[in-house]
């Protein structure tokens, strides 16, 4: 079967979800990428693709591959894939993320991409989307969308990648992408409440010069390591305890990070604030939630719980992308 992905910024280095899936889909579909925009920070390791902006130019690529279905990710993306679809006669999914299927908390307005999701999703051509099951109450709301081709899912995790239950090391991590969502000052922050750990933060692009310039004005002792590949990153959690996920509780907008569920497959264990509710059915009893980042040195200074690091290994394995990628497969059959 022959899928071609329409995605904007690949091959972007922070787009693992799309990483790990078209991974998990390579040995058994034929597979083109075109992206409609160029990434901020490459990822060294991605697979071939073509760089097209121009619709013309992409239905003319249509033609010649001739693909069985369209997949893309972000909702951002539905009106230029639906309107793709609509020309061509291409059938459609979309993988929607965190970012683009909630509402800032600091917002009065319904993202215009979500209310107006119900013109995409609800033609015939459209298939299925894969949503955050937390996400589905401001989808259904936004219009009269057809809730029977909202699907949930979890993140696209490839886990097993991960999984390593040797010792870790000492340090302590924060990964992503350095936007404000990320709330990564307050990594920063804890770094000067406790002066006995390595703080390291594999930050890329973005803010990341604010980052740094914040270190050096509280006088923080954090390590700004960028631009790491996805293959290097499994031996990179095993250097540390913990993973602090930072996030900025007035935005609301952090979903469940991939990161978490690499880092408990790790042995590395998890803290990560009260962003919403759902947290609690992210992490479930293997993580810890905060709702303030001075309430991590107490936690951060006790030994660890290695029960609770048993358990994180098969809680991360619940999320493995082996598990749920007929979540999307079956839309294709």
């Amino acid at each position: 079967m022959k899928i071609l992905y329409i995605v904007k910024n690949y091959p972007q280095i922070t787009q693992t979800y799309i990483k790990s899936e078209l991974n998990a889909l390579v040995e058994d579909y034929e597979i083109e990428i075109i992206a409609t925009s160029v990434p901020n920070v490459a990822d060294p390791e991605h697979l071939p693709y073509h760089q097209i902006s121009d619709i013309e130019q992409i239905i003319r690529k249509i033609q010649e591959f001739k693909p069985d279905f369209i997949h893309s990710h972000y909702l951002l993306l539905a009106e230029l894939v639906s309107g793709i679809s609509q020309k061509t006669g291409i059938p459609f999914t979309i993988r929607a993320h965190s970012f683009d299927a909630m509402q800032p908390k600091n917002s009065q307005h319904i993202p215009k991409h979500i209310s107006t999701l119900h013109n995409h999703v609800n033609h015939d051509l459209c298939r299925g989307v894969l949503i955050f099951p937390f996400t589905r109450t401001l989808l259904v709301k936004a219009g009269p969308i057809d809730v029977d081709k909202l699907v949930d899912a979890p993140p696209v995790i490839d886990a097993s990648a991960f999984l390593n239950k040797a010792p870790n090391g000492h340090d302590i991590i924060n990964v992503g992408a350095c936007i404000p969502k990320k709330g990564m000052e307050d990594f920063v922050l804890l770094s000067t409440l406790l002066p006995e750990y390595n703080f390291n933060l594999y930050g890329v692009g973005h803010t990341i010069d604010k980052i740094k310039e914040l270190n050096l004005t509280i006088k923080g002792r954090v390590n700004t390591i960028t631009s790491t590949p996805f293959s290097k990153m499994p031996a990179e959690y095993k250097k540390h305890a913990w993973l602090v996920y930072t996030a900025n509780a007035s935005i609301g907008t952090v979903g469940w990070p991939m990161a978490v569920m690499e880092a408990m497959a790790s042995g590395t264990m998890v803290c990560m604030p009260r962003v919403r509710e759902d947290i609690s059915d992210f992490l479930g009893d293997e993580g810890y939630i905060y709702d303030d980042i001075r309430e991590l040195p107490e936690i951060l200074r006790r030994p660890i719980d290695e029960a609770k690091r048993t358990r994180a290994f098969d809680r991360a394995m619940e999320f493995d992308i082996v598990k749920h990628i007929s979540k999307l497969t079956d839309l294709w059959e």
